[in-house]
Protein backbone atom coordinates (compact mmCIF):
# COMPACT_ATOMS: atom_id res chain seq x y z
CA UNK A 1 0.00 0.00 0.00
CA UNK A 2 2.95 2.12 0.95
CA UNK A 3 4.52 1.68 -2.52
CA UNK A 4 1.49 2.21 -4.38
CA UNK A 5 0.64 5.48 -2.24
CA UNK A 6 4.25 6.64 -3.21
CA UNK A 7 4.12 6.22 -7.03
CA UNK A 8 4.40 9.14 -9.00
CA UNK A 9 2.70 8.19 -11.44
CA UNK A 10 -0.61 6.30 -9.74
CA UNK A 11 -1.05 8.41 -6.23
CA UNK A 12 -2.71 11.57 -8.59
CA UNK A 13 -4.70 8.85 -9.64
CA UNK A 14 -5.50 6.94 -6.41
CA UNK A 15 -6.34 10.67 -4.51
CA UNK A 16 -8.87 11.35 -7.13
CA UNK A 17 -10.45 8.33 -6.51
CA UNK A 18 -10.28 8.45 -2.85
CA UNK A 19 -12.01 11.82 -3.10
CA UNK A 20 -14.77 10.18 -5.04
CA UNK A 21 -15.39 7.83 -3.11
CA UNK A 22 -15.14 10.09 -0.09
CA UNK A 23 -18.11 12.79 -1.78
CA UNK A 24 -19.97 9.03 -2.33
CA UNK A 25 -20.27 8.69 0.91
CA UNK A 26 -21.26 11.75 2.09
CA UNK A 27 -23.94 11.79 -0.42
CA UNK A 28 -25.23 9.16 0.89
CA UNK A 29 -25.45 9.57 4.78
CA UNK A 30 -26.90 13.13 3.76
CA UNK A 31 -29.59 11.62 1.79
CA UNK A 32 -30.58 9.55 4.89
CA UNK A 33 -31.87 13.54 6.42
CA UNK A 34 -34.49 16.09 5.69
CA UNK A 35 -35.24 19.27 6.75
CA UNK A 36 -37.13 17.55 9.37
CA UNK A 37 -34.11 15.40 10.73
CA UNK A 38 -33.50 16.25 14.31
CA UNK A 39 -30.01 17.69 15.15
CA UNK A 40 -29.35 14.62 16.93
CA UNK A 41 -29.64 12.55 14.11
CA UNK A 42 -27.60 14.53 12.57
CA UNK A 43 -25.13 14.62 15.24
CA UNK A 44 -24.74 10.41 14.79
CA UNK A 45 -24.70 10.33 11.16
CA UNK A 46 -21.64 13.27 10.97
CA UNK A 47 -19.65 10.83 13.37
CA UNK A 48 -20.45 8.05 11.50
CA UNK A 49 -18.53 9.69 8.35
CA UNK A 50 -15.92 11.25 10.19
CA UNK A 51 -15.53 7.78 11.38
CA UNK A 52 -15.22 6.57 8.03
CA UNK A 53 -13.17 9.08 6.60
CA UNK A 54 -10.59 8.82 9.61
CA UNK A 55 -10.83 5.25 8.98
CA UNK A 56 -9.35 6.15 5.22
CA UNK A 57 -7.03 8.39 6.40
CA UNK A 58 -5.29 6.16 8.17
CA UNK A 59 -5.28 3.39 5.44
CA UNK A 60 -3.74 5.74 2.65
CA UNK A 61 -2.01 7.91 5.42
CA UNK A 62 1.46 8.19 2.77
CA UNK A 63 -0.95 8.90 0.38
CA UNK A 64 -2.43 12.27 2.51
CA UNK A 65 1.59 13.23 2.87
CA UNK A 66 2.99 12.75 -0.33
CA UNK A 67 0.18 14.93 -2.07
CA UNK A 68 0.27 17.56 0.46
CA UNK A 69 -3.20 17.41 0.76
CA UNK A 70 -5.34 15.85 3.94
CA UNK A 71 -8.08 13.27 3.54
CA UNK A 72 -9.89 14.45 6.31
CA UNK A 73 -9.95 18.14 5.21
CA UNK A 74 -11.28 16.59 1.81
CA UNK A 75 -13.98 14.70 3.82
CA UNK A 76 -15.20 17.46 5.86
CA UNK A 77 -15.12 20.02 2.68
CA UNK A 78 -17.45 17.37 0.85
CA UNK A 79 -19.81 17.20 3.69
CA UNK A 80 -19.96 21.13 4.24
CA UNK A 81 -21.24 21.57 0.13
CA UNK A 82 -23.39 18.83 0.95
CA UNK A 83 -25.31 20.16 4.23
CA UNK A 84 -25.38 23.86 1.73
CA UNK A 85 -26.77 22.12 -1.10
CA UNK A 86 -29.51 20.92 1.30
CA UNK A 87 -30.14 23.75 3.35
CA UNK A 88 -28.98 21.62 6.51
CA UNK A 89 -27.36 24.37 8.37
CA UNK A 90 -29.91 27.37 8.12
CA UNK A 91 -33.15 25.02 8.65
CA UNK A 92 -31.59 22.48 10.56
CA UNK A 93 -28.53 23.17 12.78
CA UNK A 94 -28.88 26.85 13.46
CA UNK A 95 -32.42 26.81 14.58
CA UNK A 96 -32.47 23.82 16.97
CA UNK A 97 -29.04 25.05 18.24
CA UNK A 98 -30.45 28.41 18.78
CA UNK A 99 -33.09 26.74 20.83
CA UNK A 100 -31.51 25.07 23.00
CA UNK A 101 -29.63 28.40 23.72
CA UNK A 102 -32.64 29.80 24.70
CA UNK A 103 -33.36 27.18 26.75
CA UNK A 104 -30.90 27.34 28.59
CA UNK A 105 -30.88 31.48 29.30
CA UNK A 106 -34.65 30.82 30.28
CA UNK A 107 -34.33 27.86 32.46
CA UNK A 108 -31.77 30.41 34.23
CA UNK A 109 -33.63 33.31 34.45
CA UNK A 110 -36.19 31.70 36.10
CA UNK A 111 -34.10 30.14 38.32
CA UNK A 112 -32.46 33.37 39.13
CA UNK A 113 -36.08 34.62 39.62
CA UNK A 114 -36.95 32.66 42.09
CA UNK A 115 -33.58 33.07 44.21
CA UNK A 116 -31.73 29.49 42.60
CA UNK A 117 -28.22 29.50 41.79
CA UNK A 118 -28.36 29.41 37.90
CA UNK A 119 -25.46 26.70 37.21
CA UNK A 120 -24.20 25.89 33.72
CA UNK A 121 -24.48 21.93 33.48
CA UNK A 122 -22.57 20.55 30.14
CA UNK A 123 -25.36 20.24 27.32
CA UNK A 124 -23.55 17.63 25.44
CA UNK A 125 -25.74 17.91 22.27
CA UNK A 126 -24.58 21.73 21.77
CA UNK A 127 -21.14 20.26 22.60
CA UNK A 128 -21.38 18.44 19.79
CA UNK A 129 -22.87 20.47 17.43
CA UNK A 130 -20.20 23.41 17.98
CA UNK A 131 -17.60 21.02 17.18
CA UNK A 132 -19.41 19.98 14.24
CA UNK A 133 -19.96 23.38 12.44
CA UNK A 134 -16.32 24.42 13.72
CA UNK A 135 -14.58 21.20 11.75
CA UNK A 136 -17.07 22.20 9.15
CA UNK A 137 -16.10 25.82 9.08
CA UNK A 138 -19.73 27.05 9.85
CA UNK A 139 -18.79 28.54 13.05
CA UNK A 140 -18.10 32.16 11.85
CA UNK A 141 -21.28 32.41 10.29
CA UNK A 142 -23.06 30.98 13.31
CA UNK A 143 -21.15 33.32 15.45
CA UNK A 144 -22.55 36.69 13.95
CA UNK A 145 -25.88 35.15 13.40
CA UNK A 146 -25.90 33.70 17.19
CA UNK A 147 -24.38 37.54 18.02
CA UNK A 148 -27.07 38.99 16.41
CA UNK A 149 -29.94 36.62 18.33
CA UNK A 150 -28.46 37.22 21.44
CA UNK A 151 -28.46 40.91 21.74
CA UNK A 152 -31.92 40.91 20.73
CA UNK A 153 -33.01 38.29 23.61
CA UNK A 154 -30.76 40.19 26.28
CA UNK A 155 -32.68 43.60 25.02
CA UNK A 156 -35.93 42.15 26.00
CA UNK A 157 -34.89 40.66 28.91
CA UNK A 158 -33.36 43.51 30.40
CA UNK A 159 -36.42 45.85 28.81
CA UNK A 160 -38.68 43.15 30.97
CA UNK A 161 -36.35 43.73 34.14
CA UNK A 162 -36.43 47.41 34.09
CA UNK A 163 -39.99 47.19 33.99
CA UNK A 164 -40.18 44.72 37.39
CA UNK A 165 -37.09 45.47 39.65
CA UNK A 166 -35.58 49.30 41.72
CA UNK A 167 -32.39 50.38 39.73
CA UNK A 168 -30.83 48.38 42.87
CA UNK A 169 -32.17 44.85 42.14
CA UNK A 170 -31.17 45.59 38.69
CA UNK A 171 -27.47 45.89 38.93
CA UNK A 172 -27.33 42.22 41.13
CA UNK A 173 -29.63 40.38 39.15
CA UNK A 174 -27.65 42.17 36.06
CA UNK A 175 -24.78 40.54 37.13
CA UNK A 176 -25.96 37.01 37.94
CA UNK A 177 -26.95 36.96 34.36
CA UNK A 178 -23.80 38.21 33.22
CA UNK A 179 -21.85 35.46 35.16
CA UNK A 180 -24.05 32.83 33.77
CA UNK A 181 -23.76 33.23 30.41
CA UNK A 182 -20.10 34.31 30.70
CA UNK A 183 -20.38 30.55 32.28
CA UNK A 184 -21.55 29.39 29.24
CA UNK A 185 -19.25 31.45 26.73
CA UNK A 186 -16.65 29.37 28.52
CA UNK A 187 -18.52 26.16 28.29
CA UNK A 188 -19.04 26.53 24.65
CA UNK A 189 -17.29 29.65 23.12
CA UNK A 190 -13.72 29.65 23.69
CA UNK A 191 -13.04 31.14 20.84
CA UNK A 192 -15.58 34.00 20.76
CA UNK A 193 -16.07 34.23 24.32
CA UNK A 194 -15.22 38.02 25.42
CA UNK A 195 -17.04 39.39 22.17
CA UNK A 196 -20.26 37.44 23.27
CA UNK A 197 -19.85 38.60 27.09
CA UNK A 198 -19.27 42.04 25.27
CA UNK A 199 -22.48 41.62 23.67
CA UNK A 200 -24.56 40.83 26.65
CA UNK A 201 -22.93 43.79 28.72
CA UNK A 202 -23.43 46.19 26.23
CA UNK A 203 -27.09 45.17 26.15
CA UNK A 204 -27.85 44.85 29.63
CA UNK A 205 -26.06 48.13 30.58
CA UNK A 206 -27.36 50.17 28.17
CA UNK A 207 -30.90 49.47 28.94
CA UNK A 208 -30.49 50.67 32.41
CA UNK A 209 -29.13 53.98 31.02
CA UNK A 210 -32.13 56.02 30.63
CA UNK A 211 -32.82 55.13 34.64
CA UNK A 212 -29.41 56.71 35.13
CA UNK A 213 -28.64 59.12 32.28
CA UNK A 214 -32.05 59.90 31.68
CA UNK A 215 -33.26 63.72 31.72
CA UNK A 216 -36.75 62.50 32.98
CA UNK A 217 -37.60 63.07 36.57
CA UNK A 218 -38.09 59.16 37.09
CA UNK A 219 -35.04 58.91 35.75
CA UNK A 220 -32.80 61.13 38.03
CA UNK A 221 -34.83 59.86 40.98
CA UNK A 222 -34.33 56.31 39.99
CA UNK A 223 -30.37 56.56 40.66
CA UNK A 224 -30.35 59.39 43.33
CA UNK A 225 -32.40 57.07 45.17
CA UNK A 226 -29.83 54.29 45.02
CA UNK A 227 -27.24 56.94 46.01
CA UNK A 228 -29.21 58.33 49.31
CA UNK A 229 -29.43 54.54 50.20
CA UNK A 230 -25.47 54.08 49.98
CA UNK A 231 -25.20 53.73 53.68
CA UNK A 232 -27.42 50.68 53.82
CA UNK A 233 -26.89 47.12 53.32
CA UNK A 234 -27.40 46.89 49.49
CA UNK A 235 -26.85 50.46 48.78
CA UNK A 236 -22.68 50.06 48.13
CA UNK A 237 -22.94 46.78 46.75
CA UNK A 238 -25.43 47.47 44.17
CA UNK A 239 -23.53 50.67 43.56
CA UNK A 240 -20.16 48.49 43.33
CA UNK A 241 -21.64 46.33 40.89
CA UNK A 242 -23.08 49.60 38.69
CA UNK A 243 -19.46 50.73 38.58
CA UNK A 244 -18.21 47.57 37.33
CA UNK A 245 -20.42 47.01 34.50
CA UNK A 246 -20.39 50.96 33.49
CA UNK A 247 -16.62 50.64 33.10
CA UNK A 248 -16.68 47.47 31.16
CA UNK A 249 -18.72 49.49 28.36
CA UNK A 250 -16.76 52.53 28.61
CA UNK A 251 -19.19 54.66 29.95
CA UNK A 252 -17.85 55.21 33.43
CA UNK A 253 -17.01 59.24 33.05
CA UNK A 254 -20.57 60.00 32.39
CA UNK A 255 -22.06 57.41 35.75
CA UNK A 256 -19.01 59.43 37.68
CA UNK A 257 -20.60 62.67 36.30
CA UNK A 258 -24.13 61.93 37.50
CA UNK A 259 -22.66 60.67 40.84
CA UNK A 260 -21.45 64.26 41.55
CA UNK A 261 -24.72 66.03 39.97
CA UNK A 262 -26.57 64.26 42.61
CA UNK A 263 -24.27 65.78 45.07
CA UNK A 264 -24.35 69.10 44.10
CA UNK A 265 -28.26 68.47 44.16
CA UNK A 266 -28.37 67.64 47.67
CA UNK A 267 -25.84 70.19 48.75
CA UNK A 268 -27.79 72.83 47.14
CA UNK A 269 -31.31 72.41 48.90
CA UNK A 270 -29.24 71.23 52.58
CA UNK A 271 -27.64 74.87 52.55
CA UNK A 272 -30.22 76.69 52.75
CA UNK A 273 -31.41 75.35 55.90
CA UNK A 274 -30.92 76.98 58.80
CA UNK A 275 -28.08 74.82 60.49
CA UNK A 276 -26.86 72.94 57.31
CA UNK A 277 -23.86 71.52 58.85
CA UNK A 278 -25.08 67.73 60.10
CA UNK A 279 -26.86 67.45 56.70
CA UNK A 280 -23.68 68.47 54.55
CA UNK A 281 -21.51 66.02 57.30
CA UNK A 282 -24.42 63.36 56.17
CA UNK A 283 -23.92 63.95 52.71
CA UNK A 284 -19.64 63.86 52.92
CA UNK A 285 -20.15 60.92 54.75
CA UNK A 286 -21.98 59.15 51.55
CA UNK A 287 -19.75 60.70 49.15
CA UNK A 288 -16.70 59.27 51.13
CA UNK A 289 -18.27 55.84 50.67
CA UNK A 290 -19.24 56.28 46.88
CA UNK A 291 -15.26 57.69 46.51
CA UNK A 292 -14.23 54.48 48.31
CA UNK A 293 -16.91 52.31 45.68
CA UNK A 294 -15.73 53.88 42.90
CA UNK A 295 -11.97 54.48 43.58
CA UNK A 296 -12.66 58.30 42.85
CA UNK A 297 -11.36 60.58 45.61
CA UNK A 298 -12.40 63.84 43.67
CA UNK A 299 -16.05 63.22 43.56
CA UNK A 300 -16.41 64.06 47.28
CA UNK A 301 -13.71 66.85 46.70
CA UNK A 302 -15.69 68.42 43.84
CA UNK A 303 -19.10 68.39 45.14
CA UNK A 304 -18.25 69.40 49.04
CA UNK A 305 -16.16 71.99 47.57
CA UNK A 306 -18.88 73.53 44.67
CA UNK A 307 -21.44 72.74 47.86
CA UNK A 308 -19.79 74.57 50.18
CA UNK A 309 -18.83 77.72 48.31
CA UNK A 310 -21.64 78.15 45.71
CA UNK A 311 -24.07 81.35 46.16
CA UNK A 312 -23.77 84.68 47.19
CA UNK A 313 -26.04 84.63 50.45
CA UNK A 314 -23.87 81.30 51.02
CA UNK A 315 -24.03 81.05 55.48
CA UNK A 316 -21.58 78.16 55.06
CA UNK A 317 -18.64 79.11 56.97
CA UNK A 318 -21.11 81.07 59.61
CA UNK A 319 -22.96 77.48 60.33
CA UNK A 320 -19.65 75.40 60.70
CA UNK A 321 -17.83 78.19 63.12
CA UNK A 322 -21.56 77.85 65.55
CA UNK A 323 -21.06 73.79 64.82
CA UNK A 324 -17.57 74.38 66.10
CA UNK A 325 -18.51 75.69 68.93
CA UNK A 326 -21.18 73.24 69.75
CA UNK A 327 -18.45 70.36 69.84
CA UNK A 328 -16.31 72.15 71.92
CA UNK A 329 -18.42 73.43 74.55
CA UNK A 330 -18.28 71.40 77.91
CA UNK A 331 -22.42 70.61 77.60
CA UNK A 332 -22.30 68.76 74.48
CA UNK A 333 -19.65 66.15 74.92
CA UNK A 334 -21.48 63.55 72.41
CA UNK A 335 -20.94 65.98 69.41
CA UNK A 336 -16.70 65.24 70.13
CA UNK A 337 -16.75 62.54 67.12
CA UNK A 338 -17.78 64.91 64.94
CA UNK A 339 -14.61 67.10 65.22
CA UNK A 340 -12.56 65.32 62.24
CA UNK A 341 -15.55 65.29 59.83
CA UNK A 342 -16.09 69.26 60.88
CA UNK A 343 -12.44 69.67 59.59
CA UNK A 344 -13.24 68.12 56.35
CA UNK A 345 -15.69 70.50 55.64
CA UNK A 346 -13.26 73.29 56.80
CA UNK A 347 -10.63 72.42 53.95
CA UNK A 348 -13.38 72.55 51.59
CA UNK A 349 -14.19 76.06 52.21
CA UNK A 350 -12.59 78.63 50.09
CA UNK A 351 -14.58 81.97 52.18
CA UNK A 352 -11.85 80.75 55.46
CA UNK A 353 -11.83 84.45 56.53
CA UNK A 354 -15.72 84.79 57.26
CA UNK A 355 -15.37 81.51 58.74
CA UNK A 356 -12.30 83.01 60.91
CA UNK A 357 -14.66 85.99 62.00
CA UNK A 358 -17.38 83.78 63.35
CA UNK A 359 -14.79 81.08 65.19
CA UNK A 360 -12.78 83.96 66.89
CA UNK A 361 -15.87 85.16 68.19
CA UNK A 362 -17.44 82.01 69.35
CA UNK A 363 -13.96 81.08 70.90
CA UNK A 364 -13.71 84.24 72.91
CA UNK A 365 -17.34 83.43 74.62
CA UNK A 366 -15.86 79.75 75.54
CA UNK A 367 -12.74 80.92 77.00
CA UNK A 368 -14.17 84.57 78.76
CA UNK A 369 -17.38 82.47 80.38
CA UNK A 370 -15.10 79.06 80.23
CA UNK A 371 -17.63 76.45 78.92
CA UNK A 372 -14.61 75.23 76.45
CA UNK A 373 -14.24 71.52 76.89
CA UNK A 374 -10.65 71.51 76.70
CA UNK A 375 -7.94 73.83 76.31
CA UNK A 376 -5.63 71.62 74.89
CA UNK A 377 -8.12 70.81 72.73
CA UNK A 378 -8.63 74.52 71.57
CA UNK A 379 -4.56 74.36 71.46
CA UNK A 380 -4.66 71.73 69.09
CA UNK A 381 -7.61 73.01 66.62
CA UNK A 382 -6.38 76.76 66.54
CA UNK A 383 -3.22 75.34 65.76
CA UNK A 384 -4.72 73.26 62.65
CA UNK A 385 -6.92 75.91 61.67
CA UNK A 386 -3.64 78.69 61.52
CA UNK A 387 -1.90 76.68 59.22
CA UNK A 388 -5.00 77.10 56.92
CA UNK A 389 -6.37 80.61 56.81
CA UNK A 390 -5.16 84.30 57.67
CA UNK A 391 -6.20 83.97 61.44
CA UNK A 392 -2.29 82.91 62.42
CA UNK A 393 -1.83 86.33 63.98
CA UNK A 394 -4.98 85.79 66.18
CA UNK A 395 -4.23 82.60 66.76
CA UNK A 396 -0.66 83.29 68.33
CA UNK A 397 -2.05 86.11 70.47
CA UNK A 398 -5.14 83.46 71.77
CA UNK A 399 -2.43 80.79 72.41
CA UNK A 400 -0.09 83.13 74.53
CA UNK A 401 -2.33 85.30 76.09
CA UNK A 402 -5.17 82.23 77.44
CA UNK A 403 -3.53 79.14 76.33
CA UNK A 404 -0.45 78.81 77.44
Amino acid sequence: MESLCLDKLHRSKLFGLLETEIASAAKVILNKLTIRTSLEDLLELYEEYSQYVFYIRNIFLPLDRSEKKNIYEVGKQKFRALMLEKNLFEENVMPNLLRMFADLRADAGNKLMNGEVAVVETNFCIKRCIQMIQELSFFDTFAELFFEESRTSYSNQSNHLIAIFTLPEYFVHTQKLINFNSAICVQYFSRVKYKLTCVMEDCLVKAMQPQIFGEERSAESSFHSLLDDIDKEYGASSLTIGHHLFRKIGELEEFEKRIIQWGKARGSVYITDGNPIPKLLVLYLKLCTISDVTKNKTITKTVMETVLNEGSNNKVPQALAKQFNIALCKKDRAEMEDLSSLFKLFTCLVDKDVFGAHYKRLLGKRLLHNTSLSLDLEKGILGKCSSRFCMRTFCYVFIRNYLV
